[in-house]
């Protein structure tokens, strides 16, 4: 992958912009079918994927990196713009309880269940894992379904032209939730690089 020559760079970035147009065009008509736009946009971008046509091939994806990052700068900023502070500052005590609650119960659920069956059939990929290495994707796994949409909340607010208390409520419970990610993922890829590759623990790539 990092061995792209010029040209196949252009051509991932042309394809890329290829679809994006497509998709630009495609998607509002599912809201014929009473689906908001984003759905489109998921939809055009999973057909046109590596998976379904191959329009945009698996290897073009670490070309593409850098539409990740301007991407994630975009929608994090958007959101923020979105939020009603004033309306925020009465609540913030039950959001920060609720996104704790919520992500406490939903982390443990899953990473017990993940535990659970990693030595069974339905698992076979982490059958031969050690005891340690098991405990690790759980707890990847955990930190990945706390995971919000910020994009997603955007999008539908946006479309939507949602205003008011729910709208700022819903916003900052999306955003406050994703602030935990992005402490505990790191955290657990670390714990993560301990036990499959014998690295040391740095708890320091979460800010601590």
């Amino acid at each position: 992958m990092s061995s792209y020559t010029v040209a196949e760079h252009v051509r991932c970035w042309v394809t890329f912009l290829v679809v994006s147009i497509a998709a630009k065009y495609i998607a509002p008509h599912v809201s014929k079918i009473g689906l908001p736009t984003i759905s489109g946009y998921l939809i055009v971008g999973a057909s046109c994927g590596p998976y379904l046509l191959g329009i945009v091939e698996k290897a073009d994806i670490h070309s593409l990196k850098y539409i990740n990052l301007l991407a994630l700068a975009y929608i994090t900023t958007s959101a923020g713009a979105e939020l009603n502070i004033d309306d925020l500052k009465p609540i913030w005590k039950k959001i920060a309880a609720q996104v704790a609650g919520f992500n406490f119960m939903v982390y443990l659920t899953i990473t017990l269940s993940t535990k659970a069956l990693a030595s069974t059939s339905l698992s076979k990929f982490t059958n031969d894992m050690t005891e340690n290495q098991q405990w690790a994707v759980a707890l990847i796994m955990g930190a990945m379904m706390i995971t919000g949409s910020p994009a997603a909340a955007v999008a539908l607010v946006r479309e939507l032209k949602c205003k008011g208390k729910f709208t700022s409520t819903f916003l900052g419970l999306t955003m406050t939730g994703d602030l935990g990610v992005l402490v505990m993922i790191p955290l657990c890829l670390s714990y993560a690089n301990v036990q499959f590759n014998g690295g040391t623990f740095q708890p320091k790539t979460a800010g601590i």
